[in-house]
């Protein structure tokens, strides 16, 4: 008997010994976040960076923190791509379940200028991924918005907008890109947009009231840079 209460307790405590022992942590090359999505928007203000960060690591399992977002920021001439400086930004984004859209703005840009973003995560000190290709994206003043915007309506029950197209920037000088327009229109709580090459814009009238707005967009080296909205105008 006392044999047997001796295996037994033998038993019991190496029990106790392997459940207080540790999970082996995974291999590093199976805790490498996925690469993040990059989209950039040129705004009056600058570029947007809309970050899509990713749920998984490479090998699928949950990515549930990490531990900072770094933004490589390149700046090259526009003449001849060569780079003229690098800068790092170093965030700190928290990820959530409902959403893993992460946006930075950079308002820190120079004019006539081009810049390439990439993107690096680290999970932790030991675990990171490797840069993103680079996005580039090229920045100049915006362009001012139309000015004498009007509107005719015709017998045929349709609304014809016209408007004098801007020949400078916001600092007053000219124009030398392609010239387009963004048409936003604001009816019955919903808001459309349309992209026009040149004026007239011609739309259908409707029984309830009608507004709009209108911006320039120059194409600056395959970047589409948005001018400040016009005043609003609407029609009864």
């Amino acid at each position: 008997m006392t044999s047997l209460r001796f295996l037994t307790l033998i038993i019991v405590a190496l029990s106790i010994l392997a459940c207080g022992r540790k999970t082996p942590p995974f291999p590093i090359e199976k805790s490498i976040p996925q690469e993040p999505d990059l989209e950039i928007e040129a705004t009056p203000l600058g570029f947007n960076l809309w970050i899509m960060l990713p749920d998984k690591t490479k090998s699928g399992l949950p990515l549930n923190k990490i531990r900072a977002l770094i933004i490589e920021k390149e700046k090259v001439s526009i003449e001849n791509q060569k780079t003229i400086s690098k800068t790092t930004i170093k965030l700190k984004p928290k990820l959530h379940s409902a959403g893993r859209i992460f946006l930075y703005t950079d308002t820190e840009l120079e004019e006539r200028s081009c810049y390439i973003y990439r993107l690096k995560l680290e999970k932790d000190i030991l675990v990171s991924t490797s840069f993103t290709q680079g996005q580039k994206a090229c920045w100049t003043t915006p362009p001012k918005p139309p000015s004498q915007i009007s509107f005719e309506r015709t017998f045929d029950g349709n609304l014809i907008v016209t408007w004098i197209p801007p020949s400078t920037d916001l600092k007053g000088a000219p124009l030398t890109s392609k010239i387009s327009y963004r048409i936003i229109k604001f009816t019955n709580n919903q808001t459309k947009y349309y992209h026009l090459e040149a004026p007239p814009f011609i739309d259908t009238l409707e029984d309830f009231k009608l507004c709009y707005r209108i911006q320039t967009i120059i194409d600056f080296h395959k970047t589409l840079i948005i001018g400040p909205l016009s005043d609003i105008f609407c029609i009864n």
